[in-house]
């Protein structure tokens, strides 16, 4: 395999290069790469986790060096920010994001929460980095779905087939009229803003696809 850092590879402006680098060594599991220059303060470094890439520089070599002129504005937007990071999530993909939790609970990285199966198919959690940027550490997983509508089951019924839209309380199947209603006004009219016509019959078609009504 080409020695490649893919598939991610993000540049922050950070305000001291060498201790971003140490907190993403030391506390959320990054190995270093490298940095510019040898010796005296760092201006550019970088690390690498999975074959992926976390860069660093310094706001005065970005705005020096940087050719583009977007990313000379960008580079001193964190010196004027209150919130440095704030509506920045670099998502990082791991081998095992639940291992990768655990070592990051040890290390004392702010983590934000536990990891969560998402209905779009990863599990994550968040950390909080030294500067204020948001990492979602992830992996891919394929959460289990309802054999009667096709969403994702809640990380709470691991052992069932139905989701509660589509169960009654004992746990039996819903009549189809009453759930092709429910995923029609929950989801297609107000969420995808469609008309009640398209609604039903792009929810019907969906429905029955899938192996409680195929």
């Amino acid at each position: 395999m080409p020695d490649e850092n893919h598939p991610l590879a993000v540049l922050l402006t950070v305000p001291d290069v060498r201790a971003a680098v140490a907190h993403y060594v030391d506390v959320l599991g990054f190995e270093p790469h490298q940095h510019w220059p040898e010796s005296g303060p760092w201006r550019f470094a970088s690390c690498t986790i999975d074959r992926q890439t976390v860069m660093f520089g310094a706001a005065d070599l970005l705005a020096e060096r940087c050719p583009e002129p977007a990313l000379r504005e960008i580079a001193g937007e964190p010196a004027a920010s209150a919130t440095p990071g704030a509506g920045v999530t670099v998502y990082v993909r791991v081998p095992d994001v639940d291992a990768h939790h655990e070592k990051l609970e040890r290390s004392g990285a702010r983590v934000l929460h536990s990891p969560s199966t998402e209905f779009y198919g990863i599990r994550v959690f968040h950390v909080k980095d030294a500067n204020g940027f948001t990492i979602a550490f992830y992996s891919p997983a394929e959460r289990e779905r309802c054999e009667s509508c096709g969403d994702g089951l809640a990380d709470d019924r691991p052992a069932e087939t139905l989701c509660a839209r589509c169960a009654d309380a004992n746990g039996n199947l819903r009549p189809f009229e009453v759930i092709l209603e429910a995923v029609v006004e929950s989801f297609y009219v107000p969420v995808l803003k469609m008309d009640r016509d398209r609604a039903r019959r792009l929810a019907e078609e969906k429905l029955r696809r899938q192996p409680a009504w195929s």
